[in-house]
């Protein structure tokens, strides 16, 4: 991960939250390349990230040990919402699907400020609740869709340039499915001329719309949504 100051171009990102008006220690600009993880659940979280480029893979840790995911953010996503209220460690583990750009608020020094605003608090309180819709809506459509859709989904987008590269042991943990049973669905998938194989474990979206109409969407989460 790399830190810097906020240059011209990702000033207009300070103006939209209005950041300069809310703390006292200025937002930097983290950068995190693919793999690379923004924070991991149960650790302390020192800044609350404001996505500003690129997609991050949201996970959680069961009581025996699992992962499994909880959704993908993308630009316009907070991560630290809950943390910088409450002082609680991160709730889950946030990994880079792609390079990632945030500007980043240090929470310690700039919690009073954030928690006294009732500007920000409104514009928290609107993020949280339709972080919890749209997280009690995933919940469902896990028990509810076939994994072929919650495949689908999740290529769609961890995909970067139209390839799906990613481990597939890990992913059939992150979908709570068995190894086997994803490399079926997959091979279904190029069967149906959706996906073409390269390589050992690589996936190319061959046909973007199919893979579109089945993926039903339910693993993003940005606050676009709201």
């Amino acid at each position: 991960m790399t830190k810097m100051p906020v240059t011209p171009e990702y000033e207009k990102w300070i103006d939209k939250y209005g950041l300069a008006d809310l703390v006292a220690v200025p937002p930097m600009l983290f950068r995190y390349k693919r793999g690379e993880y923004l924070c991991m659940e149960g650790d302390a979280l020192h800044y609350m990230l404001y996505v500003v480029e690129g997609k991050i893979k949201v996970s959680t840790t069961s009581k025996n040990g699992k992962t499994l995911l909880v959704c993908f953010y993308q630009a316009e996503g907070i991560i630290g919402s809950i943390e910088v209220l409450t002082d609680y460690p991160a709730t889950a583990t946030a990994q880079a699907a792609t390079d990632v750009v945030c500007m980043a608020v240090a929470i310690s020094p700039n919690r009073k400020l954030l928690q006294n605003s009732l500007p920000f608090l409104r514009y928290l309180n609107t993020v949280l609740s339709m972080m919890f819709a749209r997280s009690s809506k995933n919940a469902a459509l896990n028990l509810l869709y076939p994994l072929k859709t919650r495949v689908c989904s999740y290529i769609a987008l961890a995909q970067i340039d139209g390839v799906f590269r990613e481990n597939l042991t890990e992913t059939s943990e992150l979908l709570g499915a068995s190894y086997r049973h994803l490399v079926r669905v997959l091979e279904n998938l190029c069967a149906k001329g959706i996906l073409e194989k390269e390589g050992r474990r690589c996936y190319r979206i061959a046909d973007p719309s199919k893979l579109k109409a089945m993926a039903e969407d339910y693993y993003r989460m940005s606050a676009m949504d709201y």
